[in-house]
């Protein structure tokens, strides 16, 4: 958080845009999940004159925010079949994913 507003005051008040996005590019890599970071990645990408760098962190923070719900990197699991699964796991070692109303193991249907 303190890198993300000496990023601001450089900025802001200084207009070190240079020095703002090392801060800032410092502040993503301690807190890779931070929205903050990003956003102002994007923007002073924006004020540099780096349109495409800061098209890829909106991008790249969209990919973030997919799967900042799991530990796993898979994104979401709204339907809670991802703890389904690795409870039949601990009977049937064999459990690859669930389709719908079929667990699928290996390559046959259950």
């Amino acid at each position: 958080m303190i890198l993300l507003d000496l990023g601001d005051f450089y900025r802001t008040y200084r207009k070190n845009f240079s020095l703002a996005y090392d801060l800032y590019r410092r502040a993503q890599e301690q807190n890779s999940r931070d929205e903050t970071a990003y956003r102002r990645l994007n923007d002073i990408c924006r004020r540099l004159g780096r349109a495409d760098e800061a098209g890829e962190w909106s991008a790249h923070w969209a990919q973030v925010k997919t799967t900042k719900g799991r530990v796993d990197g898979r994104g979401h699991d709204s339907d809670n079949s991802c703890k389904i699964v690795v409870a039949l796991r601990r009977i049937y070692p064999y459990v690859l994913r669930i389709e719908g109303l079929l667990v699928v193991v290996g390559r046959q249907y259950v």
